[in-house]
This record gives structure tokens, C-alpha cells and sequence, in this order.
């Protein structure tokens, strides 16, 4: 846990954070130091969150999956108010795709063990978000092994987690060359196909791969397309999309970054939600006083829109802008482990979180392992 510490301190330093502390301390809420967790944790707390609902739908999402004990018991246990999430996320890339993909969940799992003996009268779940609404196929649908590169060959539309599963058996097969020649390579060429064939679609192939891999330590592994999580952020997503608060409060947030020497990362819309349906996943803009989704004949009225958004909460997708908000408004979490680009665009987010009464994470960086 030291040693995370000392590699983020490494990485505000090397952007010229520290000894700047005066312009960088207010776009973030607490240093990465496990005494602040202290701080993380009671603010947390005076944070409203649906426990219910979470362990409902995580109990949903894990019926279909065999599991461990201890991801059982985590799912219980965060129905309590003294249980609290560590998180990580990534899109579900194919075979978990970079090696960076395993960092960040071994850091995660490491990371709420690490905190269980400091604080032990709570308790830390290591949780992995599997972003399978992204839309990016060509940077999920590769990965490369022993030099080789296998792709994933597919009609891509709309979200990557209602892709068919059925289309993943070529570069299955190339995949099972590749590793049947070890005992080792076999076992784990098993538990790859028999993630990627026991479900019809993607996104729940990928949530029952990693539970197989990382299971037996705890890891809870959520999928946040479910139609319940998104009637919870409905308040949050009308505001968006009827008022537009973060494209402003981002970009003031980016300017002052600007003036004390940083770039901005992520491209704030003036509406941060994209449109779900039968393999779409397209962006929401206003034109007038109309609403309208990118790239095809669909328009709403502002009436029809909210309407659309009550009935079909599951239809609207946050971005980047908004995801992080989806995330934390869910999930009773202290800590989000991510990559230096992931950290830079977190930055960005602060008074977009203060706005919308949602708690600040600690943030943290993830391994590198070089």
C-alpha cells in the first residue's frame, strides 16, 4: 500500500502537482494516504445510497455465474451501512486485452485488503464496473498473446456488451492453438471458453470471466447497463438533459487546469448521454427547442423525451462526462484505482460531483509494473 502511494505522489509530481500544491489541492478532495480514508469514510457515509437495490441487482447479475464464499458474502455485506467499495473499471476488452486490464483489478483486491486491517471494524469490497455499454469496438475487439495479435471479427453496433457471443468462435479457436499446447494454458483456455459460450451476450461473457478469474478473492464484478441502476439516476440524468449543468461547470473546471499548466482530457458535450436501442448507441443533442439522436430520423419533444426517459430509463447511456457520476450515485465507494489518463480526466469531475451532491473519491494510480 505504501509503495501505491509513493508511485501516485511519483505521478503528481512528475505533472508538476506538488509543488504547485496551491492550484492542483482544489480538483481533488483527498490525498492518497490510508489516514484519509477516515475522512473518505464518514463523508461517505452522510452520502445516500441505495444498498437494497444495489445487492438486488448484483444478486441478479450473479445467479446465471458460479461464485465464491467471499463474493457472496461481499454482496451480503454491502447491504450494511459499515461496508464500503474500493473501485476499478475498464470496457470489457477481449481475453481482458492489456495487461493493465489485471493491474488494476489485482491493485483493487489489493488495495480493500490492505484497508480491512487499517480500519477493521468496516468492511471493503473490491469491485470491478465492466463498461460494456461502450460503444469503441475496435479497442475491445483485439488482444495480443506470444507475439501474435488476435482480432475479434464481428457486424459492431450500438453497445459491445449486445454483441452475440456467437460470433467469438473463430478467434476462440485461434486463441486454443495458441494455448493448448500447456496444462496451464489449457485450464485457463477452458475458463475463457466456457465464460465466452455459457451466455448469449457479451457483456455478461465478459462479468462471468473475470468473476472466474478473480472470484476466489473476493471481487464483485458489476455491470451497470441494468434497467433498475438507471431508473435510480433518473433525477440525475432529467437535470442533464433538460438544464445541461456539467458542460459549463466541466469546462470552467478544464480552464482553471489550463492556468496552472495542464491540458484538458475529456470533451465535455452540451448533453452527456447517449441514445440505446436495437444496436444503437448515439449521442443526444438539442437542436431548438427539439431533441434529437445523432445520426439517424429520431426526434423527441421535450415531453416526449421525459416521458421516454421514465418509461425506458435503460435507453440512456452516460458518457465519460457523466459516467463516473453513474458510478459513484451507486456504489457506497471511497477509492477509484485508475491509469494517468483515467486520474487526469477524474480531475476534471470535482465541481461537477459538488453540483449534483454526489462525494469526491480518492483517487488513485494504478500500477504500472515496470
Amino acid at each position: 500500500m505504501y509503495s501505491l502511494f509513493k508511485r501516485i505522489l511519483f505521478f503528481f509530481q512528475r505533472h508538476r502537482l506538488c509543488h504547485r500544491a496551491s492550484c492542483i489541492n482544489s480538483f481533488y478532495r483527498y490525498k492518497p494516504t490510508l489516514a484519509a480514508f477516515k475522512d473518505a469514510i464518514r463523508d461517505k457515509t452522510a452520502t445516500p445510497t441505495d444498498r437494497d437495490l444495489l445487492v438486488r441487482v448484483l444478486k441478479e447479475q450473479y445467479a446465471s455465474l458460479q461464485t465464491s464464499d467471499r463474493v457472496q458474502a461481499h454482496i451480503e455485506a454491502l447491504a450494511q451501512p459499515n461496508t464500503f467499495t474500493v473501485v476499478t473499471a475498464h470496457q470489457p476488452s477481449l481475453f481482458t486485452g492489456p495487461l493493465y486490464y489485471i493491474y488494476k483489478i489485482i491493485g483493487t483486491i489489493n488495495l480493500a485488503e490492505t484497508l480491512q486491517h487499517a480500519y477493521p471494524e468496516f468492511r471493503f469490497v473490491p469491485v470491478f464496473v465492466s463498461g460494456s455499454e461502450d460503444h469503441d469496438f475496435e479497442e475491445i475487439n483485439h488482444a495480443h498473446l506470444f507475439g501474435k495479435t488476435l482480432t475479434w471479427e464481428a457486424q459492431a453496433g450500438g453497445s459491445t456488451g449486445f454483441l452475440p457471443t456467437d460470433t467469438l468462435e473463430p478467434v476462440l479457436a485461434q486463441l486454443g492453438e495458441l494455448l493448448q499446447s500447456s496444462e496451464n494454458g489449457q485450464r485457463i483456455y477452458n475458463e475463457i471458453k466456457a465464460a465466452y459460450t455459457g451466455h448469449p451476450f457479451y457483456g455478461e461473457a465478459a462479468q462471468d470471466l473475470v468473476n472466474r478469474l478473480f472470484g476466489k478473492y473476493g471481487l464483485v464484478v458489476l455491470d451497470m447497463r441494468h434497467r433498475e441502476l438507471k431508473r435510480a439516476f433518473i433525477p440525475i440524468m432529467r437535470e442533464e438533459l433538460f438544464f445541461q449543468p456539467s458542460q459549463a461547470i466541466v469546462e470552467q473546471t478544464q480552464k482553471a487546469l489550463e492556468e496552472a499548466g495542464f491540458s484538458g482530457q475529456a470533451h465535455a458535450r452540451e448533453i452527456n448521454l447517449f441514445y440505446l436501442h436495437d444496436q444503437l448507441r448515439s449521442r443526444i443533442t438539442k437542436e431548438g427547442e427539439a431533441y434529437h439522436i445523432l445520426g439517424t430520423s429520431i426526434r423527441f419533444s421535450p415531453a416526449a423525451l421525459e416521458n421516454e426517459l421514465v418509461q425506458h430509463p435503460e435507453r440512456f447511456s452516460p458518457n465519460v462526462v457523466l459516467r463516473p457520476l453513474f458510478q459513484e450515485f451507486i456504489l457506497p465507494n471511497l477509492a477509484y484505482i485508475g491509469g494517468g489518463g483515467e486520474i487526469a480526466y477524474w480531475l476534471e469531475r470535482k465541481q461537477q460531483f459538488e453540483h449534483f451532491g454526489i462525494n469526491f473519491p480518492m483517487l488513485i494510480r494504478r500500477n504500472s509494473v515496470l
